[in-house]
């Protein structure tokens, strides 16, 4: 450790503080120092992000009150049903192919433009459709729209961020999410402040998108780029992903939708504002996977196993240990948190705060699962993961919701995540042992 640090300091006296920095937080100049800067600066984003979300849904759940924020909730989770079909997985595709090769930016980026574009009316066209047979108010399907073209506006974005990632520039991501999350607090503040309606301020996520999705097309026009024909051919890789994060989404929002319709708006408001908020902890684990995805990626492209098998028990140990520190602060201390944080009109799902602890858990861990399964190209075992923990969350909500409520979802998710760990975890520990010969099959 002390010679690392003396290396550090002399590097620093020779090149001076603009070029040091320069060279530890803007160039890739090897696996080790491009970890640390691409790690630093998602840590950044996620920072800032995550504790201006963390503020957002305090402010949001605190102004709406629980039947305002179940019907909020409602509308956010019944269109990312249909992300899915937005994205259909092409920014992961696109993240792990030109992570390992560079040559294929333009390519994507020809043919996926295009064919998003048509996805994304798709998606709205699907959204509209279905919502009118689903017995809502007139208040409420306009809040699915709204949240449909924001949905899709998400899904641009996410995929020009995409080639950040698998450039591994993870400062241009920082600053896109920063501004996306710094916009959307300033314009919900503000909506606040005037009494605007549920509406008017759902107003403020496609706003703040739009800035966003301005950022990124300046950052990656900085070549040029013409759009192509759309090449469908490219849907035949990204399906796997695409159904993964559509079952994904189903597993995670099929709960407050069951709720919804089950026990109403101020039940799915108690349960979507403890799930939100503990859910947003995640962005450390997803930090980790971020960052670390395209070196992943290219270390199995590259048969570089003793580097890869190190990476992945590194993070493996890193997030059990911030499982088990969330697990313990949360069982300890949920009436208090709860208190503290939505005030005393959702202390009934107080307990939710423990419970769901145990799901985020599981959840840290398994991202160590899927950054393994999707580096060395085996994503459709998590696809039948999700699939697995889908049936099973769906067919225990049905079971336990209208006994239990909110706790009969919260031990459903429970449930699933442990499901989906195992099956993963399973073939995992086969893959690794296969390893040991430093060779991947």
């Amino acid at each position: 450790m002390k010679g690392t640090i003396r290396r550090q300091y002399e590097k620093l006296s020779s090149m001076g503080l603009k070029n040091y920095f320069r060279y530890m937080f803007l160039e890739n100049r090897s696996d080790e120092q491009t970890i640390f800067k691409n790690t630093f600066w998602l840590f950044l984003a996620e920072g800032v992000n995550g504790g201006l979300m963390f503020l957002l849904t305090i402010i949001i759940a605190r102004y709406l009150g629980t039947e305002g924020y179940g019907q909020f909730a409602f509308a956010m989770s019944f269109t990312a049903l249909f992300a899915v079909v937005a994205d259909f997985g092409l920014s992961t595709l696109t993240i792990r192919e030109v992570a390992r090769d560079k040559k294929l930016a333009k390519k994507y980026i020809d043919n996926v433009s295009v064919l998003k574009l048509f996805l994304g009316v798709v998606t709205f066209a699907l959204i509209f459709i279905i919502i009118q047979f689903m017995g809502k108010s007139q208040e409420v399907r306009i809040l699915v729209y709204l949240f449909g073209v924001y949905i899709i506006l998400k899904s641009f974005n996410d995929f020009l961020r995409s080639f950040f990632k698998a450039f591994q520039e993870m400062q241009y991501e920082t600053i896109s999410r920063v501004i996306k999350s710094t916009t959307l607090l300033i314009f919900v503040v503000i909506g606040v402040a005037l009494n605007v309606n549920l509406v008017i301020l759902i107003l403020s996520y496609l706003l703040s998108s739009i800035i966003s999705l301005l950022y990124n097309l300046k950052t990656i026009k900085k070549t040029k780029i013409k759009l192509k024909k759309i090449k469908f051919s490219i849907l035949k890789k990204s399906w796997p992903f695409a159904l993964s994060m559509m079952l994904v989404v189903i597993y995670m929002k099929c709960d407050v939708l069951m709720l919804s319709f089950i026990k109403g708006d101020a039940a799915t408001g108690i349960y979507s504002a403890m799930y939100d908020m503990i859910y947003s902890i995640l962005i450390v684990p997803a930090i980790f996977y971020n960052s670390l995805f395209p070196l992943t990626s290219k270390l199995y492209n590259e048969n570089r196993i003793i580097e890869f098998r190190k990476i992945i028990k590194k993070n493996y140990l890193i997030n059990i240990i911030f499982s088990v520190f969330i697990i313990i602060i949360f069982n300890l201390f949920y009436f208090q948190i709860t208190e503290l944080i939505f005030g005393k009109e959702f202390l009934a799902g107080a307990k939710l705060f423990g419970i769901l602890s145990f799901a985020i858990g599981i959840s840290s861990i398994s991202h160590v699962n899927l950054l393994i399964l999707n580096s060395i190209n085996k994503e459709k075992i998590y696809l039948i993961s999700t699939i697995l923990a889908s049936i099973i969350n769906i067919i225990l909500n049905f079971t336990l919701i209208p006994r239990y409520s909110y706790f009969g979802a919260a031990y459903a998710t429970i449930t699933a995540e442990i499901i989906g760990f195992t099956y993963c975890l399973f073939f995992i520990i086969k893959y690794l042992k296969k390893w040991q010969t430093q060779k991947l099959v």
